[in-house]
C-alpha cells in the first residue's frame, strides 16, 4: 500500500456485510418516482460496493509510512477503556445536506450517536485529525456512504427514514475499530486494514 513512503489513512467502523448488504438494498426506494409519499426518483448514481461500506471516524490523509506504528498505537489508546456499542441507521439522506446551494455529492445512512461511538471519535479527533480549513471546526455526523454522484448533479434534497424492519435489517454491534490504507486506482479505492483495536 505504501506509495513514496506515504499512505493514505482513515479509521472507521464497518458493519457486518450481511448488514452492509442490506444498507444498499435500502437505496431501490429511490430508483422509481413515489410523489405520493414525497420521494423524488435517484438520478444516476454510482452504488458503493457493499464490500466497502463504513462509517468513518477520522480521515487523517496522506502520512509517512514510517509513522504507521505511531498511528496505530494512537487508535488503540483512543479505544482504551471503552465497550462495545450497537448502531443504528436511521434515514437515507443527501451529503451535503444544504441542496441546491451545494450540489449532491452522495446518498448515506446516518445513524444514531451512543455516548461510546461520540467519546472514541473525540479521542480520535484529537490525536489524528487535521483540519482542513485553519480555524474550521469539522462536525462528526456519523454515517455510512452508500452511493455518489457524478460531479455537477442537480436536484434533491433526497432524504428518507428508515422503516422499523429496514432499521431491525441493518442494526449491528460494534466491537472493533479498523486504521485502514486507501490507495486510490481507475477502478475505485482499495481498502487494507493495517491496524485497529478491540473494543471492551
Amino acid at each position: 500500500m505504501a506509495r513514496k513512503g506515504t499512505l493514505r489513512l482513515f479509521v472507521a467502523i464497518f458493519p457486518p456485510a450481511q448488514v452492509a448488504e442490506a444498507l444498499v438494498r435500502t437505496l431501490d426506494a429511490f430508483t422509481v418516482p413515489r410523489a405520493s409519499e414525497g420521494w423524488p426518483p435517484l438520478p444516476t448514481h454510482r452504488a458503493v460496493d457493499a464490500s466497502k461500506v463504513h462509517l468513518t471516524l477520522v480521515f487523517i490523509g496522506e502520512s509517512p509510512a514510517k509513522e504507521l506504528r505511531t498511528i496505530g498505537e494512537s487508535v488503540e489508546r483512543s479505544c482504551a477503556g471503552l465497550g462495545g456499542f450497537v448502531l443504528t441507521p436511521t434515514a437515507l439522506v443527501t451529503i451535503p445536506p444544504d441542496v441546491p446551494r451545494s450540489p449532491p455529492a452522495l446518498i448515506a445512512a446516518t445513524t444514531d450517536a451512543p455516548p461510546a461511538l461520540l467519546e472514541i471519535q473525540r479521542r480520535l479527533a484529537i490525536r489524528l485529525a487535521r483540519p482542513r480549513k485553519p480555524g474550521r471546526v469539522e462536525h462528526f455526523l456519523p454515517h455510512l456512504t452508500l452511493c455518489r454522484f457524478p460531479v455537477g448533479t442537480r436536484g434533491g434534497p433526497w432524504q428518507r427514514t428508515l422503516s422499523g424492519t429496514e432499521q431491525a435489517e441493518t442494526t449491528f454491534s460494534v466491537s472493533r475499530v479498523d486504521l485502514v490504507a486507501s490507495v486510490l486506482t481507475q477502478a475505485g479505492a482499495v481498502y487494507e486494514v493495517v491496524g485497529g483495536a478491540r473494543l471492551g
